[in-house]
């Protein structure tokens, strides 16, 4: 529900850094908790879900777009322009 919240087209545009870091944070507890199911399912309990594959497979997709826009810059506030 949060990263719902905070990948919103509103709070996207929003430039105040605590939310882009909470963003980033909550994106990468994500990641690591799809890496353990995905271990879970492998090794524990030795099935496959298709449903909880495609919500790894969304979570992940966020996990890329999320990251590669922080290292881009974007939602960071625009230096004023000189002259």
């Amino acid at each position: 529900m949060f990263l719902a919240v905070v990948n919103s087209p509103w709070l996207w545009r929003v430039t105040w850094p605590p939310l882009r870091w909470a963003r980033l944070g909550s994106v990468v507890v994500g990641i690591l908790f799809v890496l353990y199911l995905i271990y879970a399912e492998l090794f524990k309990i030795g099935a496959i879900c298709l449903l909880c594959t495609s919500v790894h497979v969304i979570t992940f997709a966020l996990f890329a777009l999320i990251v590669f826009s922080a290292a881009a810059g974007y939602g960071t506030a625009k230096a004023p322009a000189r002259g």
